[in-house]
């Protein structure tokens, strides 16, 4: 019969994947050369059906885990940052920073300079990094961005416009701080050389209102805060 011939096929497809027994016997245990036969008339054929059509989800494998960010923190949001340099410790650099973290572990970290005493975000001056960077397990990265302009109304220390090339060498304390120093950084126009100095970003949730906040100009914000 079809429907008999179809269940044996199936009942050696199980067997091949070990999700059912199957028995072969040795030697001449039996009349037809060995193998036990399953033309028994007995309704082994429904019992089959039934073990197959019980028995399927087992077949299906899992779905692939999502990998989330690759070290496991996500900080993905808004976040009030602040460049500190060795050109006027006092009177950083502050910007709104977007990040988002893609997976596994891929960072984009856009800022927005803020201008003036109020620190409004000047939608003029978004600043784009290099490219999407990979974050360790250890939750360390190095962000690129290359001769941008900042703005004077941005500029505290001289009130100029700025061409920079900037490198933030960062880790994630954790899902509302990461920080760290300035690398590879120097002020492009008007030429001024290297620049050195630390940097941190604190999260800012429900509208961006920083004017009171202080600005997280260093790591050791995060272990006072």
């Amino acid at each position: 019969m079809r429907t008999r011939s179809w269940a044996v096929h199936v009942l050696v497809a199980l067997c091949s994947v070990g999700v059912t027994a199957c028995i072969v016997e040795g030697g001449g245990g039996s009349s037809d050369g060995g193998t036990r036969s399953t033309d028994a008339g007995d309704g082994s054929d429904a019992k089959l059906d039934d073990f197959v059509e019980r028995t399927k989800d087992a077949r299906v494998p899992p779905p692939p885990p999502d990998a989330g960010p690759a070290f496991g923190t996500d900080i993905t949001g808004t976040f009030f940052l602040a460049v500190a340099t060795h050109l006027g410790p006092t009177t950083p650099f502050l910007f709104k920073a977007d990040a988002e973290i893609g997976v596994p572990g891929r960072l984009t970290l856009t800022l927005t300079s803020l201008d003036g005493s109020w620190r409004t975000p000047n939608a003029d001056n978004i600043i784009r990094p290099d490219s999407a960077v990979d974050v360790s397990g250890d939750g360390e990265f190095l962000v690129a961005y290359t001769e941008v302009v900042i703005v004077g109304s941005a500029n505290s220390i001289t009130g100029n416009d700025l061409v920079v090339t900037l490198g933030l060498s960062g880790r994630v304390l954790n899902e509302d701080f990461f920080c760290g120093d300035i690398v590879d950084s120097e002020i492009v126009e008007p030429p001024a050389g290297g620049v050195a100095g630390t940097w941190g970003a604190v999260r800012v949730e429900g509208p961006f209102d920083v004017v009171e906040l202080t600005a997280p100009v260093s790591c050791a914000f995060g272990d006072d805060d």
